[in-house]
């Protein structure tokens, strides 16, 4: 069984997948590590406990503490092809506005991150059993080109920003589904969304507010 933990940062979730190793799913933005070390401190984690660490997609608010958190964790970090450039240079995968607070808030979201070089590729899944847990990641492009989902195989999902849950970046209401206010392809978004259900998630965990109950999920996103 795994066992995921909500991490929440500054702007964003990370999330600890516990089963018999421990893989981290991303990290949050460059000003986030003390409390990311701290918040797997209460889980009894060092950083030299994390078997993986897998970036959903590069962006600062998920991505920023990977270069900071790789001085202590000696693994693997996991990225999507299509955006290893990005991390190696510690600049942002495409962000565009697809709702008017994304355009509203484009000033604020031009900043970079410590570079770092990405280990494990994905082209279109990885097994994550080898790492000590029972999930898999899925290629799920639209919120950015190369973003990521995890699928544990006890029902339940993390898909970064993928969607989104409550609003102002889930501050209120964070438990309502929502589609993001960036997207580099919304038919992206759409047809990833119903791969991510084709699982039949029972909750969905994304990288603002959340989580979701994934019946609720499903009927607002592949229903309505």
């Amino acid at each position: 069984m795994t066992i995921i933990f909500p991490i929440k940062l500054a702007i964003s979730n990370a999330f600890l997948l516990r089963g018999e190793k421990n893989i981290l799913v991303d990290t949050g933005s460059p000003v986030d590590f003390p409390i990311l070390t701290r918040q797997l401190g209460k889980h009894g984690i060092q950083l030299n406990d994390l078997a993986l660490v897998v970036l959903t997609h590069v962006h600062f608010d998920h991505a920023g503490t990977v270069a900071a958190l790789l001085q202590s964790a000696k693994c693997p970090v996991v990225v999507h092809r299509l955006e290893k450039e990005n991390l190696a240079s510690g600049k942002n995968a495409p962000i565009i506005p697809v709702h008017p607070l994304g355009k509203m808030l484009m000033p604020f979201m031009g900043a970079g991150f410590a570079p770092t070089f990405a280990d494990i590729l994905v082209d279109d899944a990885l097994d994550l059993f080898p790492y000590g847990v029972a999930a898999q990641v899925i290629f799920t492009p639209g919120h950015t080109p190369g973003s990521l989902s995890i699928l544990t195989e006890d029902h339940q999902a993390i898909v970064g920003d993928l969607c989104g849950g409550g609003w102002p970046l889930g501050q209120f209401q964070p438990g309502n589904p929502r589609y993001h206010y960036w997207a580099s392809s919304m038919e992206a978004v759409h047809a990833s969304l119903k791969r991510v259900f084709a699982s039949q998630p029972a909750q969905i965990h994304v990288g603002h507010g959340g989580p979701l109950d994934g019946r609720e999920a499903s009927q607002f996103f592949l229903e309505s």
